[in-house]
């Protein structure tokens, strides 16, 4: 009864996407938001997102945000949708950073607040993030937080990175009465040289990561000299990982100490092994412009490194580099006209080439069949939706163009006849649908081989269509409403429709009886 309408408010309408690492090593949040539309509510509070077009993926996330209140965050919004805030006066919370050893404020420090969230699929999400810098007192505020657990990340060039997790019960309660003051100590300054191990000769551009139990601490390249410098660097044991161009990656970890900081680390990187071969179809006929992914052996599977690595020339052929000493490989390849294919394991050897490396590509399984209705008549123009799984063999991670879960959708021809080529070996799920027939349940089938042929006839049942109205709770009719059906709780056979302009009829697709 006492509402008043909030005007002025910021809201979005964004997907939750995974960042890539920053450029200093430090990947605090995992996932950023992607921001589709955004708008900020009216007089009467109102507001409204129109014109989104299609949504990749099944739902987006709405945020309410104004200053003084509590932002509000909810999942699991879809087109059609009436979402209502109601938004509640946030919590104030200030303190000050200081020297853990002379008390002194430390100026410049990032301080970073993430509202912890228990929900076991959204974990890893942001779902309220504020970062701000201290004075030259050493002073921060935040007003309009929201109340509840958080975490704390402090940052500073000169100071240990400080996280303070879950454990350790930082909780924001609603008012002013929120006081957190922080202590940095101050890190140390680790140089370091990074060398070839046969030739001594310093290493340019070696990329130098120290990573600590929780996050990488610090990022640095060598410069002309294979030198490096890291400051505030965090005390304990911290593993040293180095990647450079020609050579294995060097990991070991590192007790960081005054004392190990008083003089220069040298780190010394052996030369990578290296890899030549050949990606032949069937015949053993060679086939130029397959592209070459490289994967490596990880603790379950094998994962295919960030991009192809080459392409093959009029012979076929590939040249690897960058394996590293003692680690397990396998060589994957596509080409147009070819599906995905592997060669078997070998392991590198530093400072050696493996040189017969073969990977013979197929053009890649079929799968077809006709549709029919129930007394025998051909079904043009019938949806025909394929579910392809990941590639075995490898692990593509997801942004590859290659290996990912799929969905194909084509439509029958006026015999009624689908087809789908260039399948890799796999567990698929095919679905044929129209909007005048019963719906079916998904049909799994095995491909084993990438040369092999399947036939998947389907025979539909002619289904009923329902209609009717949506109206309020005063009678009235409600536009753009969406309806579903399912033939009973839990039915994945479900079909939807949105009440017509004239808010009055609605059109499903035919329900499937």
């Amino acid at each position: 009864p006492n509402a008043v309408a909030l005007e002025g408010a910021e809201i979005r309408l964004f997907q939750y996407k995974q960042t890539p690492m920053t450029p200093d090593g430090k990947q605090k949040i995992r996932f950023t938001e992607e921001v589709r539309a955004q708008t900020a509510s009216g007089g009467d509070g109102q507001y409204q997102f129109e014109g989104l077009g299609d949504v990749a993926g099944p739902y987006l996330t709405l945020s309410i945000r104004k200053d003084g209140y509590a932002p509000v965050i909810k999942d699991r919004i879809g087109p059609g949708m009436v979402v209502d805030f109601n938004l509640e006066l946030g919590a104030k919370v200030e303190g000050v950073v200081t020297d853990l050893d002379s008390n002194a404020p430390v100026a410049d420090v990032v301080v970073e607040f993430n509202l912890k969230r228990s929900s076991s699929d959204m974990a890893q999400y942001a779902r309220w993030r504020h970062s701000l810098t201290t004075d030259s007192k050493g002073h921060y505020e935040i007003t309009g937080a929201p109340t509840g657990d958080v975490t704390v990340l402090l940052e500073h060039e000169d100071y240990e990175q400080t996280y303070l997790g879950n454990e350790h019960n930082l909780v924001l309660a609603a008012g002013d009465g929120n006081t957190l003051n922080f202590k940095l100590k101050r890190g140390l300054t680790l140089d370091g040289l990074v060398v070839d191990e046969t030739t001594k000769k310093p290493i340019k551009g070696a990329d130098v990561m120290l990573r600590g139990a929780i996050m990488p601490s610090d990022r640095q390249a060598t410069g002309a000299l294979g030198k490096f410098k890291m400051r505030g660097v965090k005390r304990g044991n911290q593993r040293v990982e180095i990647r450079a161009n020609g050579f294995t990656k060097f990991s070991e970890a590192t007790d960081v100490g005054d004392g190990s900081c008083k003089e220069m680390m040298t780190f010394a990187m052996k030369p990578c092994g290296l890899a030549s071969g050949t990606v032949v179809d069937a015949s053993g006929k060679p086939v130029s412009g397959a592209e070459v992914f490289v994967a490596e052996k990880m603790a379950l599977f094998m994962k295919i490194r960030d991009f192809a690595e080459a392409k093959t020339d009029a012979q076929g052929r590939f040249n690897l580099t960058n394996l590293n000493d003692g680690d397990t490989y396998r060589v994957t390849a596509v080409a147009p006209g070819y599906t995905l294919a592997s060669s078997q394991t070998f392991e590198a050897i530093t400072g050696q080439s493996i040189n017969d490396v073969i990977v013979q590509v197929d053009i890649g399984a079929k799968v077809q069949g006709k549709v029919t209705d129930d007394v025998g008549v051909p079904l043009a123009d019938v949806l025909v939706t394929l579910e392809q799984p990941p590639y075995m063999d490898v692990w593509f991670p997801p942004g590859l163009p290659h290996g990912q879960k799929n969905t194909f959708t084509i439509k029958t021809d006026p015999n009624g006849v689908y087809a789908v080529e260039s399948l890799y070996p796999g567990s698929y799920f095919i679905t044929p649908d129209h909007p005048s027939f019963v719906a079916m349940a998904a049909k799994r089938f095995q491909i084993n081989s990438a040369n092999e042929s399947i036939n998947q006839d389907f025979t539909l049942k002619a289904g009923h269509s329902i209609s009717g109205f949506v109206r309020d709770a005063y009678g009235a009719p409600v536009k753009g409403a969406t309806v579903s059906a399912s033939p009973r709780m839990g039915d994945d056979r479900k079909t939807t429709a949105v009440s017509d302009a004239e808010a009055k009829q609605i059109y499903p697709a035919g329900w499937k009886a």
